[in-house]
């Protein structure tokens, strides 16, 4: 199965050195979107994700991951219109 996957997030959301990222793929039944969870730190100085997150990290994180979803839903609702209104036109 090949799967392209877009290189930026079409939605990414933050709280602190949290956050979530949404990336918009093509598989073989179209599009869809996943989400990747990562926690920013540093490391030699530069800024690197980790994806192991304490219990203080949880409800915060689960707070980004309602945000995302919503937005998720805005962005599906937006694309449907666009392809909607584009085969209309012609």
């Amino acid at each position: 199965m090949k799967q392209i996957s877009s290189t930026h997030p079409v939605i990414s959301l933050r709280d602190g050195a949290l956050k979530i990222s949404v990336f918009e793929n093509e598989g073989e039944n179209g599009t869809y979107l996943s989400a990747t969870f990562a926690k920013t730190y540093t490391k030699n100085g530069k800024p690197a994700d980790g994806h192991l997150f304490s219990r203080h990290d949880l409800l915060p994180l689960s707070e980004l991951a309602r945000r995302a979803y919503m937005k998720i839903n805005h962005y599906r609702e937006l694309k449907k219109e666009t392809t909607t209104n584009l085969s209309h036109e012609g």
